[in-house]
């Protein structure tokens, strides 16, 4: 994959051609639909996003109330990206161990 987006970064690999249609994320159900059904199905479809308000600074602490601070001897874990691994493997098996460690934070690119 790494080789790959090199040789799209250096131009080698023309994407732009591949790309049928371009949909806001707002119709991404649409957009999976295209891919999915249909005579002439696109290769590939893109989602596009809205810009951020440059007015407005990103969100970068959210809140928990729900935390409390590592007992004795607790390693403090901070989990980055919360996806579906990580909620079926990581965060159970850390739950489980919670003598040995302590949540303090999870981060995830999601919009608030």
């Amino acid at each position: 994959m790494a080789a790959y987006l090199r040789l799209v970064a250096d131009s080698l690999v023309k994407v732009k051609p591949l790309i049928s249609a371009i949909y806001p994320v707002e119709q991404a159900g649409s957009a999976y639909e295209a891919l999915r059904t249909g005579e002439n199905r696109p290769l590939l479809v893109l989602l596009s996003y809205p810009r951020p308000d440059k007015e407005t600074p990103p969100i970068r602490v959210v809140p928990n109330p729900m935390a409390h601070p590592s007992g004795h001897n607790q390693v403090r874990i901070a989990v980055v990206g919360a996806g579906g691994f990580a909620k079926g493997m990581h965060l159970p098996n850390l739950q489980k161990l919670s003598d040995r460690y302590h949540i303090q934070a999870i981060m995830s690119p999601v919009v608030l």
